[in-house]
């Protein structure tokens, strides 16, 4: 099965730490993470990319375009199967 990962909306932090001069805090930004590091059932890790098709099995493809993830309130399925 090929299939196709399309991102994940989010939010993400902005700097790793606070400024050393103002001490300003660590700030985050809404916006959508384009890779995903991904450990399958089956056991293998794969680095998956927007828009780019891989090939995985049947069980890990129907694993993958069963994930889903909730973000303010909605429920998203960022993984499509490619034909």
């Amino acid at each position: 099965m090929i299939v196709k990962f399309n991102g994940i909306r989010g939010n993400f932090a902005r700097s790793q730490g606070g400024c050393p001069v103002c001490g300003g805090r660590r700030k985050s930004r809404s916006g959508l993470s384009t890779y995903k590091n991904m450990v399958l059932p089956t056991g293998r890790s794969i680095t998956f990319h927007m828009g780019v098709p891989k090939e995985v099995s049947d069980v890990e493809g129907n694993y993958l375009l069963n994930w889903s993830y909730d973000y303010a309130g909605v429920k998203y399925y960022p993984f499509s199967e490619a034909k």
